[in-house]
Formats: structure tokens, C-alpha cells, sequence
């Protein structure tokens, strides 16, 4: 989680921003905004060192991964209660 002050008139910006770019609310907002600049960082390290951003997008892949194999594992116990949980 992360927590920002804002001054009132910033608030009322992106209160204003998120309705228009039909972002459902100011945490999603923000979400798709350090997407957007994580992307673009990625990308900007790509040009400038190759094999740290590979090294990076690798690490992502396999956190995603490990989730993904975490998911299909709730997902299998749920149907099948002889499954063990890890």
C-alpha cells in the first residue's frame, strides 16, 4: 500500500482525471498510472542496459509464475478436497 498527501486542489484534479480517463476509482487511477511508468522505465533501461532489464523482466515472469502455479493449485483443491495445501 501506498499513501500520498495531496493538497486539495491536486485531490480535485485527479478526482477529475480519474472520471475522464474512466477509471473507476483514484486507487485504480494511480495503479494504471505506475504501470504506465514502470513500462516506460523498462523500456527506457532496455536501450541502456540490455541485460539488466532482461535480468528484471525474467524476475517479473517468475514471480508471475509462482502465483499463477499458487492460483491453479486453490483452483484444483477447490474441486478436489484430497488435494493437500501447500
Amino acid at each position: 500500500m501506498i499513501s500520498i498527501r495531496l493538497s486539495e486542489e491536486e485531490y480535485e484534479g485527479l478526482c477529475r482525471l480519474s472520471a475522464v480517463t474512466g477509471a473507476h476509482s483514484l486507487s485504480d487511477l494511480a495503479r494504471n498510472a505506475m504501470r504506465l511508468f514502470l513500462t516506460i522505465s523498462a523500456h527506457e533501461q532496455l536501450l541502456t542496459d540490455p541485460t539488466g532489464a532482461v535480468q528484471a523482466q525474467m524476475e517479473i515472469l517468475n514471480r508471475r509464475i509462482d502465483e499463477l502455479e499458487g492460483a491453479v493449485h486453490v483452483s484444483r483443491a477447490a474441486r478436489d478436497p484430497m488435494i493437500v495445501m501447500r
